[in-house]
């Protein structure tokens, strides 16, 4: 009985001592301390923070929380670097937590070339300099301190374009209601009327213009915590084609001519739990996409309907060595959508690399990639000698060698009676080296080869995944 009594006090106390030890393993967050921010607004900071003065937290919870902060941060696009510190106060269970952030130049105007293709291989095949547009973006980050964007875009030369944006992350005090608007002319000397040999082939106007257009969007969106965002995006489209296009292509004309106005809708949910947005390596991403162009509200006769799912993985594998993985589905309805609509496999993102040359016209295609990293260079801060502010003189590098290998296929629709791609599996692989650097630029060179048994160098501006 002894013994039994025994056994019951040690149990007693295990259990006050276990419950005595987790109230010593809370902390208050005593005060927040953000500097560095000149321009940012307090608030804005503290938004995307995920700890407030006040909060009695966990310990083992805390260092979760400041890497979850400082990603936050760095993904707003408004920093170069954030650091979060935690200082205790002496004599207490309360902590300081102090933030360093380093903002970026906000008003840039960038000047550029853009050339008229898909990307810059399909540009240097064509082979055509005379091809190039010249202009820039007058970007101001920021603006009011508020995280709002304002972008103006110029461009001149061969294709024409003359844009503004503006987007509002909080038009309240609270997190959650954003919007976005934007509208813009684009003329055009030469427009896609065809894909023959799984390749675009363009019309170009002798005098005037190919293809013009007017476009305005109004996407209102909803931020649903710290990682997931709806949008909702209505567009009003009126786009005008050289009559001679409907010759070649009758997919170019309806009942009153080559005009198209339409109106569409998409609705679009992104869940975002990478590290680092330009060029993540851990983590996941998820977006599902649901667009509908043709509203019945004009007799333009477009009708257009799609359903489109994006999954990427990133994960850490060991020492040097990371993962990344992507699978890209669009499903669209049984109706053939018209050519200048149907922008399927090898448009954006959604290319199987090796094909950079191709596209396939498809209604549904689907994609999956993947890359084994190995780092060359950790990523490490530097500064450019000379320049003393930190927005343009402190900066950070990072090089990265992959192995790629793809593969991807395509169905449904398209008038490419010559197509060797579509309704084939494709296989894409090869080798690449991707730098990475401030301002979330990215610089990657690639040399893929496909089924076709071709090999061509291919360059890019994005994360691969």
């Amino acid at each position: 009985m002894r013994n039994i009594l025994f056994i019951c006090l040690l149990l007693i106390a295990s259990v006050v001592y276990a419950q005595s030890d987790d109230e010593n393993d809370f902390i208050v967050v005593n005060q927040i301390n953000i500097t560095g921010n000149e321009i940012t607004r307090r608030e804005i900071v503290l938004r995307e923070m995920t700890i407030r003065s006040g909060d009695t937290i966990s310990r083992t919870e805390l260092e979760k929380h400041i890497k979850e902060s400082r990603e936050n941060l760095l993904n707003t696009s408004l920093f170069n670097f954030a650091d979060i510190t935690v200082n205790e106060v002496s004599d207490s269970e309360n902590i300081n937590i102090d933030v360093q952030l380093t903002e970026r130049w906000y008003l840039w105007p960038i000047p550029f070339l853009r050339y008229a293709d898909r990307n810059i291989m399909a540009y240097f095949e064509e082979g055509r300099l005379e091809r190039i547009s010249y202009g820039g973006d007058l970007i101001y980050n920021n603006f009011l301190g508020r995280q709002h964007r304002l972008d103006l875009t110029i461009i001149a030369g061969y294709n024409q374009k003359y844009a503004i944006s503006y987007d509002i992350p909080y038009l309240t005090n609270k997190k959650m209601m954003g919007l976005y608007v934007a509208a813009g002319f684009c003329f055009d000397k030469e427009s896609a009327y065809a894909t023959k040999k799984d390749k675009v082939v363009f019309y170009q106007a002798e005098s005037g213009h190919a293809h013009s257009a007017f476009n305005a969007v109004v996407n209102p969106y909803l931020r649903l915590g710290y990682r997931d965002k709806l949008s909702l995006a209505i567009t009003y489209d009126d786009r005008d084609f050289d009559k001679n296009i409907s010759i070649l292509n009758d997919d170019f004309a309806n009942a009153h001519g080559t005009r198209f106005q339409y109106f569409s809708l998409s609705l679009d949910f992104k869940h975002d739990y990478r590290d680092i947005h330009p060029y993540p390596l851990n983590g996941y991403y998820a977006e599902l996409e649901v667009t509908k162009k043709g509203l019945g509200l004009t007799d333009s006769d477009v009708n257009f309907f799609y359903a489109k799912m994006i999954l990427d993985k990133y994960f850490h594998i060991k020492g040097r060595w990371y993962w990344a993985s992507n699978l890209t589905l669009r499903l669209a309805d049984s109706g053939s959508p018209r050519y200048f609509l149907n922008e399927g496999l090898g448009y954006g993102n959604d290319i199987v690399r090796g094909y950079d040359l191709y596209v396939v016209d498809a209604a549904d295609y689907g994609i999956m990639k993947n890359n084994l990293k190995f780092e060359i260079y950790k990523k490490a801060e530097g500064y450019i000698s000379g320049i003393r502010n930190n927005k343009f003189g402190k900066f950070h590098l990072a090089f990265y060698a992959n192995l790629f290998f793809d593969l991807g296929y395509a169905w449904k629709g398209g008038d490419d009676d010559l197509s060797r791609l579509r309704e084939k599996m494709l296989f894409g692989t090869g080798i690449g080296l991707d730098m990475v650097t401030y301002y979330d630029r990215v610089f990657r060179f690639e040399y893929g080869f496909n089924t076709l048994g071709e090999g061509a160098l291919s360059i890019h501006f994005v994360a691969p995944i």
